[in-house]
């Protein structure tokens, strides 16, 4: 179970890092400063988004699948 849920939880960074990067043009990191990701930041964040899009589905779709297939072994015995 903790497997799906640190998928959801990459899923939800890669969301919120995909729309950092569609709106901003630079990005600071603590160790390298400030950094210009040219001027297709947006493809860049809609990459992203789409990936995190991705990662949170199949999450979704793994934890449901399990609580149904639980849920109806109980209701077998």
């Amino acid at each position: 179970m903790l497997d799906k849920i640190s998928i959801l939880v990459m899923g939800i960074i890669f969301i919120a890092l995909g729309v950092y990067f569609f709106f901003y043009r630079t990005s600071y990191d603590w160790d390298l400063g400030s950094r210009d990701t040219g001027q297709y930041h947006w493809v860049i964040g809609i990459i992203f988004v789409i990936g995190g899009i991705y990662f949170v589905y199949n999450g979704t779709k793994a934890i449901i699948r399990d609580k149904r297939k639980r849920r109806n072994q109980e209701g077998r015995q």
